[in-house]
């Protein structure tokens, strides 16, 4: 972590980054993507892994607006299975229009840890409540059958313990309320490739900057959880891409640094550094490996729409249709008459 000294912890981004490309977007085909992943040396025997995906607003994953659940699930699976680390946990946090704990529900990761302290390992045990946190929220083993869609334990951002901090970043001063959590774990940040009104690109920025804040960011506050949190990896969720409407891009790419991770992305749309705000000048495109970049930049559009920040029309009828022929639950933005 760094309190006060600017973004100075951010991983060389002259790191590659390793790209792959999904036959689908299904679950064994994601699984199987991620499975060609080069992880971070860093995860090697970790004691706890938190992943940290786009979890602002519960829209539905095949918008490509937050990171598949079937992304971290599978990458879940993979870190247990080739590091030697058994507990993985998925961190969610939220713009603030609904709970943490909810938003967790309607994006299918279950019912977030009753006392995230006692589900990370933090502090001591508080009783009975502690340990079943601990024994079955956090226990990982769970699974629906599909091949690497195993389901980790949850912690929402609202249930966490935190830290007053004031965080310099290229922008100015942020007074950051930082979870501890963030220190005791390995931080993965899993980010959807997704255009932002206000920041221009989401990306980890964004996911980093709501844990610190507890809302949506400005991109001062995006800037400052770059600078306040130091994941030892971040993986891009392009398998949907949001660029003012779905766009599937079949893509997934891992990098050490979640600064230079989010510089790849921008240059995907022919952006720089400048181009996306809460980015310093530090922060710049690592080279990529395992994919055509270009091939993958030629398919977005030159001047994405940023869209608007909550759901279209046409977003709530594809998500009522969906949980009617499903059973699946709808955000309550989403609720109409004819439901």
């Amino acid at each position: 972590m760094s309190g006060g000294d600017g973004p100075t912890n951010e991983r060389a981004s002259a790191t590659p980054i390793d790209g792959v490309r999904t036959e689908g977007r299904g679950h064994a085909a994601i699984a199987e993507a991620v499975e060609r992943l080069s992880l971070p040396d860093a995860l090697d025997d970790a004691g706890l892994v938190l992943l940290l995906p786009d979890t602002g607003y519960p829209h539905h994953p095949s918008t490509g607006a937050v990171t598949d659940p079937t992304v971290v699930r599978a990458l879940a699976s993979h870190i247990r299975r080739t590091t030697g680390t058994e507990r993985v946990l998925v961190g969610v946090a939220g713009d603030g229009q609904l709970s943490d704990g909810q938003i967790a529900e309607l994006l299918g990761y279950g019912s977030p840890a009753r006392d995230a302290a006692a589900a990370t390992g933090r502090g001591e045990d508080r009783g009975r409540d502690a340990k079943a946190d601990r024994d079955a929220d956090v226990g990982g083993s769970a699974s629906d059958g599909t091949v690497g869609n195993q389901l980790p334990g949850v912690i929402a951002r609202e249930q966490c313990q935190t830290t007053d901090q004031t965080v310099e970043t290229h922008l100015g001063p942020v007074d950051a309320a930082v979870p501890r959590v963030l220190e005791a774990a390995t931080v993965v940040v899993v980010p959807s490739l997704r255009v932002a009104p206000d920041l221009r690109l989401a990306g980890a920025g964004a996911i980093l900057g709501r844990w610190i804040t507890g809302g949506a960011p400005t991109a001062r506050e995006a800037a400052a959880g770059l600078a306040a949190v130091d994941p030892v990896g971040a993986v891009l969720d392009a398998t949907t891409a949001y660029v003012g409407h779905p766009l599937a891009t079949d893509t997934l790419l891992c990098g050490e640094s979640a600064a230079a991770l989010d510089a790849t992305a921008a240059s995907l749309f022919g952006w720089n550094t400048a181009d996306v705000p809460f980015l310093s000048r530090e922060s710049t495109a690592a080279p990529v490996t395992g994919i055509d970049t270009r091939e993958l930049g030629r398919s977005l559009p030159d001047d994405p729409d940023d869209g608007p920040t909550g759901p279209t029309e046409a977003m709530a009828t594809a998500y009522r249709t969906y949980a009617r022929a499903t059973g699946d639950v709808v955000p309550p933005q989403f609720l109409s008459d004819d439901v």
